[in-house]
């Protein structure tokens, strides 16, 4: 108990310390929240705002800053780096390194504000100054603002030269004393902070940098010391003096001060600014002599003012005259040679390589990529580069300039000959390189290293990426092949995918050791080579970077870090055949499906921790019980485990993990998922149904994140075993499916008689499938051709090869498939640009058409030209008052006929505004490239015709035209006197919407000018218009998204172009944003047509040049291609009744919309534009159930639907009989989905029928929650019952049909139990309309049900209870009830418990008696009421009683009629199951007439109902072995109400938002606690939470210390007792008494009781000492019995 009371105290201080850290930096970033980030700042920044201020710039310029910790000081801060490049989270090859370090001498403080001041300088002027940006994205710099952070803190503003006081760090060490020295024999115990700057200096590829100290001016150079240890006025240069000089030269150059200065102290005089270290003061143990002796970096050491620590307000000061300097210095990194130095034969960058310059007696070494930087003074040099096991080169001789770096590039030769080598290999045992590094590389380190394996090997190795996690870490693939990026005809694709559980590490290590190993063994072993040439391999280290950041080392069976960072397993988390997968569909599980779908995968593993066995399909079964899962593969998958297993060191012997599991044991080291345990929505079982990939799970041993030191030991005993499994991709069969022609065919299907699982052929038509030796039947088909089966025989060894040749099936029309390549960085001339796209039409852009050329160019060159091609009509609009023509153009497919539903119409305009001509031009052309293209068969035009009617009007206003002036570009419009006034119905909006008016329109589409962006409506606000608020209309969402894609699509508009002294935000706007404008025509389209119409402004000149219209048509093509295709993005359906009759006067509504989608007459069909994603259409008929159809649109594809719409059921009132009889039509009818059974009988031996509704149906699933609706407990109430019969038949007929029920169905287990009273029920059969009265309200045994329940105020045995209610009670004990509603007639109120009255006192009153979950139950019962037509009104008027009213239509069950013995109270006092008891309306027992509209009132209530049960928390309890632990009791604090996990681990508890503490107690493994918080966003469903629970350690059902200390104390008691016996039984006979009796001698008795007395008196007055230490036992020998014993004190104490 103590240690228990002592660890609750130290995390309880924990706690404190946390949340007190917490709050002091929210604190601070709340105080320094809108601080504006400029430089010149008048104050210094303590450790707590540095890191705040870090913090902040790498959140707000996170693509070019990565904040690091390079270490920690003695007094436990972090020393903070800020990275700032353009590629922070990748080493680029070629790039050099850069660091400033401040700070050093804490007293010594304007260095680190200089620095800070610097951050801010670089990256808010990252982007607008070329400089910077330069510097940027060229150079990887590094900012350490304080290395001596606990220093600072001693310091004090004010301190100019004498205090020595925060110099130092916490142990009073000058850090710049305490580097290892060249001159020192014996050199000081390294500080922390030395330490971590040695071990940052010498792991990285530095090349120049500078340490900022005070005290002085002057830049300082190297060597700090001499051997000779000289106090002052020794000069020690370094074998790179001249580079030194010129660098500090640089500086001081450069700074406003240094070079002039007078000097801080008297006598003290630096010529140029510049001194060497060793000739100003001899310092032994200085950084930048270090630097230079122990890496390539290069370092001087610059003072930077004469007072170490001026007031804050000089540092603005400071700071203008360090900032050319810093700048300046920085860009030295460039100055000298430059380049690489790789491998002759491989082209393999060398690392390590010493780069020699000749009369220079310092070499530099070439980084991981082989790359290198040598800094080096104006001049000429011979350089070289050697590397261990190859030959020296010969020096080159180069010439450096002031100017950039000379750029060199040495190809070693290896010491072996190729002949030697071809030799060697044949005639001696091949040498395997082994990985020498085992290290846990956490996320910045992993990027690292794929870099370096991708940039050094990249003739074999790639690195892409599939995505980000949720975090935004990359998720990245290494693919090794010998032709790596490429699909190679016929060579299969293989993958492992590692860390799937964050704290699972083991495969994470393994796979980036066989990264290394495959790399760095190809060009030595055969072996490797030849798995590498033969296979596509992929190998994915992490699939969950984020959950590994959290878990940590040493962690053997934990869970931090295993899920995601939305705490999401993503091992549950895909798609699932059997159960539900666990939350929604996380950003890492899209990306591996996506990526798993993308290439043709054959085999795979996925590796995992925790266990020792390679584990194969299914992962879980339809029950999802424990049990053998068998897939359609078996027999391969176990050859494929056996493969792995047998091959691993230990695996196959099958007993893993003897010290955690001592009872789980593997034949041969393989397991079946499920036969171990069940996973839903397991990444293994989703490969195999979803894709050609087999894939097994492999767990690599008993410890989810071993300790280092023992990563070597995994690597030896899975080398092996890994690379067997990739050689396992070669056997089966192969082979390619082909024509007849020899041409490929994708997407054939490969199938094997015998095995339910077909594979589909990849793009070059081959395939891969794995198989068992034997002898098999396979076929090969795809569509429109003849299939074709052959016999092959396979053996144990390589693929049998099988290759297949289908014949076309007569008269198939192939369709074309275009793949169109997009150059983007090359340069095209006209002809090239259009013949790669614009089909070789002439590109003339000399002049704008006149309004004569344009009408000729259209009729002439493009009517006549495309005749017939059936492609382009012209269709006459009307003339103007200048006798000019208005024409519209239609594009189609004139033989697929337009009736605006299946063929959408798109209309796009141009030259609304004759001064603006740009449409005119670009439309023309579109015309003419879509006509062009339809006729050389593009596959892209012509799909857009065949769907899509595209109608062109080029040029509205041709009279405004022919008065603008080319060149014009903020003008207004010319004179509208100098045109001849139009009639008002010649206008040409008006004209233009007259035409638009004769037909519907899916898209219309303005070119205009003015601007550089999209502009959608509304034009301006109009009120009074249900479609719109404000300006802002119903179809907000979709006209945006129509807008901003073409501004995507342009290669400019979304990057936000100024135009007219106007930018909008990613190119788009909604017109009233932007210049308010009445009667517009895009806004008439939307109100009056319904149409969805934006405009593009296309230049910000109304009247562009000539010039720029080749630019202005290049551009625009695209953007008009994507914005047709769109008119093909939504939903296109029919609306049909259950026998496929149309159904045009159906009413389509969308989820979130006002305006329903218009149908079709006579067809009832319908198209509606949507944005991708999610969405849901609500459908209704009168006299048909509502159906709703849940959407997934993707971009550019339209979903197509059939709803088919079921006729209301009439409701009559069914007996018993007839009630039985109707539940079982309605099981045989959904035998699926339905289980009908009998719980028990009433007294009169009636069955209480009890329907199941559910996608498992007859037993419980694991994380669907199990709902209960009851009716008829009164049997004169038969009301409940034919609503829940009509509700049985609306969710049975609905499944499949309608998607949101469909879905509940799937996810809930429903019960029905229609009627519980039947025996009453029976008793008033044909009182229809008796709405009062208590005939047939009880059982045949005249007991009121609904009274007759235990309770805690009533206890009633077993014995005492109705046989209705004992069948209730054992059905509420056979399920996990979550939720529960009862119908009950008489008024219309929601009643909730208590029913029963507390208040004694108050006999004959009603008081609320409200439950510890009272919130839950109000919730619950106004969610019915509100969705009730006038529950919710609180007045149900009945006329018995229409007084009575109830606030918001509920009531709490004792304020209303209290008693005890509800149903509703047992469930909650006894079931855990909270209900709801509804009163469903006035009458008891209505005329049937008034069924219908009664059922119509409650469908919504209940349905909801159904909703409401998936809310609260979910989740299982589980051992740390993952076995289910069932009867564990969770609840969260202060809520009565709790749930037990069933037998299968899982639970369910309604909550509402909030954040609880939650509790779960389990026998034999104790209490867990967690805080959890449900967010009002995530309430409407139940928040996944697991939890993982290590058996308690007993003995004997005691905790082993107790069990120890009871046994110990035992055992010492009985030793003692043993030895007093033997001291009596063995005590001499002298002087003893015979035995017998004898005379008591009364003096000695009185004298024995007075001490007696005296030592209880002794033993009663110590309150200090326990017994044991107060007395001790003795023998009194002289007494008068030898039996006799007596406590006597102990004098030792």
């Amino acid at each position: 108990m103590a240690l228990q009371e002592n660890n609750i105290r130290l995390v309880l201080f924990l706690i404190f310390v946390v949340l007190s850290s917490f709050f002091c930096l929210e604190g601070q970033s709340l105080s320094t929240e809108g601080t504006s980030h400029t430089t010149g700042t008048p104050a210094y920044h303590d450790y707590s705002q540095l890191t705040n201020f870090m913090h902040q710039y790498a959140r707000d310029y996170p693509e070019i800053t990565l904040l690091h910790s390079v270490g920690k000081s003695v007094d436990e801060r972090e020393l903070w780096a800020l990275q700032i490049t353009d590629r922070p989270h990748e080493t680029e090859q070629g790039e050099p390194w850069f660091k400033y370090v401040g700070n050093m001498h804490g007293n010594e403080a304007v260095g680190r504000e200089i620095l800070i001041y610097l951050i801010q300088y670089l990256c808010e002027n990252y982007g607008t100054d070329e400089r910077i940006t330069n510097l940027i994205n060229n150079t990887n710099i590094f900012i350490m603002p304080s290395m001596n952070p606990d220093g600072f803190e001693n310091g004090h503003e004010g301190d100019c030269k004498s205090s020595m006081l925060g110099r130092n760090n916490a142990n009073n060490v000058d850090l710049n004393r305490n580097f290892p020295d060249q001159y020192r024999s014996v050199n000081p115990r390294r500080q922390p902070e030395t330490q971590a700057l040695i071990k940052w200096i010498e792991e990285n590829p530095f090349v120049l940098s500078a340490n900022l100290h005070g005290g002085s001016v002057v830049a300082s150079y190297p060597f700090d010391d001499s051997k000779k240890h000289a106090a002052i006025g020794f000069y020690s240069g370094t074998p790179d003096d001249s580079v030194f000089v010129m660098l500090a030269k640089t500086y001081a150059n450069n700074h406003l001060t240094m070079v002039g200065h007078e000097g801080c102290y008297q006598g003290e005089h630096f010529p140029g600014g510049i001194t060497n270290g060793a000739h100003w003061y001899d310092v032994p143990g200085g950084m930048q002599d270090y630097n230079y002796l122990h890496s390539n970096c290069f370092e001087i050491t610059i003072e930077l003012s004469c007072c170490k620590y001026p007031p804050a307000r000089n540092l603005p000061t400071e700071w203008s005259n360090n900032k050319e300097s810093l700048l300046a210095y920085m860009e030295m990194v460039h100055r000298g040679v430059k380049g690489f130095v790789k491998d002759s034969l491989t082209g393999a960058g060398i690392q390590g390589a010493d780069i020699v310059v000749q009369g220079i007696a310092h070499n530099v070494r070439s980084a991981q990529f082989g790359d290198f930087w040598r800094i080096l003074t104006p001049g000429t040099y011979s350089i070289s580069a050697q590397a261990k096991g190859y030959v020296t080169s010969t020096p080159k001789t180069v010439k450096v300039t002031e100017g950039g770096p000379i750029e060199m590039e040495f190809l070693l030769v290896s010491e072996v000959s190729e002949t030697d080598r071809d030799a060697k290999q044949t005639n001696l045992p091949e040498e395997i390189t082994e990985p020498t590094v085992f290290k846990h590389y956490n996320y910045l380190e992993m990027v690292r290293f794929l870099h370096s394996y991708a940039n050094r090997y990249p003739h074999i190795a790639s690195l892409y990426s599939i995505g980000t996690s949720v975090e935004g870490r990359i998720l990245y693939v290494m693919e090794i092949s010998d032709n790596p990026g490429i699909h190679e005809p016929g060579e299969p694709e293989f993958k492992y995918v590692a860390n799937i559980h964050g704290n699972e590490v083991v495969g994470r290590v393994l796979v980036l050791n066989l990264i290394q190993f495959l790399c760095e063994n190809y060009g030595g072993s055969s072996e490797i080579k030849a798995l590498v040439d033969n296979t596509r391999i992929h190998l994915m280290p992490s699939i969950n970077p984020d959950g590994y950041e959290r878990a940590h080392e040493g962690d053997k069976t934990g869970v931090v870090g295993r899920n995601n960072a939305n705490n999401v397993d993503l091992n549950r988390n895909f798609p699932d055949q059997y159960g539900a997968p666990e939350g929604a569909i996380q950003p890492e599980t899209r990306h591996m499906m996506e990526w798993i779908r993308s290439y043709p995968f054959v085999l795979s593993a996925g590796l995992h921790g925790g266990s020792l066995v390679a584990n194969y399909p299914w992962d879980d079964n339809r029950p999802g019980t424990h049990g053998y899962s068998k897939c359609p593969d078996d027999a391969v998958f176990i050859q494929i485990t056996e493969a792995y297993s047998m091959a691993h060191t230990t695996m196959h012997k099958g007993h893993p993990c003897p010290k955690l599991y001592p009872d789980e044991e593997f034949e041969e080291g393989i397991t079946n998922g499920a036969d171990w345990y069940s996973v839903a929505g397991g990444m293994q079982d989703w490969n195999y149904l979803h894709s050609n990939s087999f894939e097994i799970t492999l767990e690599l041993g008993c410890v989810k994140f071993p300790w280092t030191k023992d990563l070597k030991s995994y690597w030896n005993a899975n080398k092996a075993a890994m690379l067997t499994l990739i050689q396992q991709v070669q056997k089966g069969v192969k082979g390619f499916v082909l024509t007849t022609k020899g041409k490929s065919i994708q997407n054939a299907t490969v199938s094997v008689v015998g095995i339910n699982h077909d594979l589909i052929t990849a793009i070059d038509g081959d395939y891969w499938r794995m198989l068992v030796p034997g002898t098999y039947e396979i076929t090969a088909s795809a569509d429109s051709f003849l299939p074709q089966t052959q016999i092959v025989s396979v053996e144990a060894d390589l693929a049998t090869e099988l290759n297949f040749t289908l014949a076309r099936v007569s008269g198939y029309k192939q369709k074309s498939i275009s793949n169109d390549a997009v150059l983007t960085d090359a340069v095209l001339t006209d002809d090239q640009w259009a013949e790669m796209y614009d089909f070789s039409l002439p590109q003339d852009f000399t002049k704008y058409l006149s309004n004569s050329e344009l009408n000729v160019k259209i009729y002439d060159d493009l009517v006549t030209k495309y005749k017939d091609h059936k492609v382009v009509k012209l269709a006459h609009l009307t003339g103007t008052p200048s006798e000019h023509d208005i024409y519209g153009v239609e594009v189609t497919n004139q033989d697929i006929s337009s009736d605006g539903i299946n063929k959408p119409r798109v209309a796009l305009i141009g030259g609304l505004k004759g001064d603006e001509p740009a449409g005119r031009e670009i439309l023309w052309r579109f015309i003419q490239h879509l006509a062009e293209g339809f006729a050389k068969g593009d596959s892209r035009v012509s799909e857009l015709l065949n769907k899509t009617s595209i109608v062109i009007v080029p040029s509205v206003d041709p009279d405004g035209f022919d008065k603008a002036v080319e060149g014009q570009c903020t003008e207004k419009k010319v004179d509208d006197q100098v045109i001849p006034q139009a009639e008002p119905s010649k206008k040409p909006e008006r004209i233009l919407k007259s035409f638009l008016e004769a037909s519907k329109y899916t898209l219309v589409l303005s070119i205009e000018a003015r601007g550089m962006w999209v502009r959608y409506p509304l034009d301006n606000p109009v009120e009074n218009n249900r479609l719109v608020q404000g300006g802002i209309t119903d179809d907000e969402d979709l006209l945006s998204y129509l807008a901003s894609s073409y501004s995507l699509d342009h290669p400019t508009m979304h990057t936000e172009v100024n135009c007219n002294g106007h930018r909008f935000h990613s190119g788009v706007v909604r017109g009233a944003e932007w210049n308010p404008t009445r009667d517009t025509l895009q806004d008439f389209m939307y109100l009056e047509q319904g149409s969805y119409m934006i405009s593009s402004h296309v230049t910000c000149c109304k009247y562009p040049d000539h010039t720029e219209l080749k630019k202005l048509w290049k551009d625009n093509l695209e953007p008009l291609m994507g914005f047709i295709a769109q008119a093909q993005q939504g939903v296109h359906g029919v609306v049909q009744d259950n026998e496929g009759h149309p159904l045009p006067e159906a009413i389509v509504s969308l989820d979130g919309h006002i305006r329903n989608i218009t149908l079709s007459r006579p067809m009832g069909s319908f198209r509606q534009l949507l944005t991708p994603g999610e969405h849901e259409l609500r459908i209704y008929a009168p006299g048909y159930l509502t159906i709703i159809k849940h959407l997934t649109v993707e971009k550019d594809q339209m979903h197509e639907i059939t709803a088919k719409l079921h006729k209301e059921v009439t409701l009559i009132y069914h007996n018993y009989d007839e009630t039985e009889k109707y539940l079982r039509r309605l099981a045989n009818g959904f035998p699926e989905i339905t289980d009908l059974k009998s719980i028990g009988q009433s007294a009169k031996f009636r069955q209480l029928w009890a329907l199941e509704i559910s996608k498992n149906p007859g037993q419980h699933t694991p994380g669907k929650p199990e709902v209960k609706l009851v009716a008829n407990i009164h049997g004169n109430e038969p009301v409940g019952r034919e609503i829940l019969l009509a509700f049985a038949h609306y969710l049975l007929h609905s499944y499949g049909n309608d998607d949101a029920i469909t879905q509940m169905i799937d996810n809930t287990h429903i019960h029905i139990l229609a009627n519980m009273n039947p025996d009453g029920s029976e008793t008033v059969w044909g009182s229809e309309g008796t709405c009062s009265g208590d005939k047939g309200a009880r059982n045949s045994q005249d007991v009121d049900l609904e009274q007759d329940f235990p309770s805690v105020a009533v206890n009633r045995s077993d014995a005492d209870l109705q046989p209705e209610t004992r069948v209730v009670i054992g059905w509420l004990q056979s399920r996990p009830f979550t939720l529960s509603v009862a119908l009950y007639g008489g008024t219309l109120v929601v009643r909730y418990p208590y029913t029963r009255s507390t208040h004694r006192a108050y006999a004959g009153r009603n008081l609320p008696n409200p439950t510890p979950d009272d919130d839950i139950f109000v919730h619950l019962a106004r969610k019915y009421a509100k969705l009730h037509p006038t529950m919710h009104l609180g007045k149900p008027s009945c006329p018995n009683d229409i007084a009575t009213e109830f606030e918001d239509g509920i009531v709490n069950g004792a304020a209303w009629e209290s008693y005890a013995g509800s149903m509703q109270d047992y469930n909650y006092d006894f079931a855990n199951c909270l209900e709801i008891a509804v009163a469903v309306g006035c009458c008891k027992y209505p005329k049937q007439s008034q069924l219908q509209p009664l059922w119509n009132e409650h469908r919504s209530s209940l349905l909801e109902m159904l909703k409401e049960a998936h809310r609260g928390i979910k989740g299982f309890v589980r051992d740390i072995r993952g076995q289910p632990i069932a009867g564990a009791k969770i609840s969260a604090q202060g809520k009565t109400h709790h749930t037990v996990s069933s037998i299968e681990g899982d639970f369910h508890l309604l909550l509402l938002p909030g954040t609880y503490t939650l509790t779960v107690e389990a026998e034999g493994s104790g209490t867990q606690t967690r805080e959890l918080s449900i967010s009002k966003e995530m309430a409407d469903e139940a928040v996944l939470v697991d939890f993982e629970m290590e058996a308690k350690k007993e003995i004997l059902g005691l905790p082993p210390l107790i069990f120890i200390t009871v046994t110990v104390v035992g055992v010492l008691l009985l030793i003692l007792t043993m030895l007093c016996l033997i001291r009596i039984c063995h005590t001499p006979s002298t002087g003893r008494r015979k035995q017998g009796f004898y005379r008591l001698d009364g003096e000695k008795m009185y004298q024995e009781e007075y001490e007696d007395r005296i030592a209880l008196k002794g033993f009663n007055n110590s309150s200090k000492h326990p017994l044991l230490n107060n007395v001790e036992y003795h023998d009194f020998l002289d007494s008068a019995s030898d039996d006799e014993t007596m406590f006597t004190r102990n004098s030792s104490h």
